[in-house]
């Protein structure tokens, strides 16, 4: 079960894969940093959000982000 994190426009090799939401979110906000296009991140039902509503979804405090 991973979460995928997809972007483009920056060069930097995508998508990556990632264990926990966490992780993703790292991965998504660096690549953010790096003036990468359209980063998004695949969670594993298949549903993809933008980095943002990924992180209010998947990583909120209530959430406990990383078990979700």
């Amino acid at each position: 079960m991973f979460y995928v994190v997809s972007f483009d426009g920056c060069g930097l090799e995508s998508p990556l894969r990632s264990a926990s939401a966490i992780a993703a979110l790292a991965l998504a906000e660096e690549a953010e940093r790096h003036g990468c296009e359209n980063v998004v991140v695949q969670v594993p039902d298949g549903e993809v959000l933008p980095v943002r509503e990924f992180a209010a979804q998947y990583c909120a405090p209530s959430t406990a982000c990383g078990t979700a």
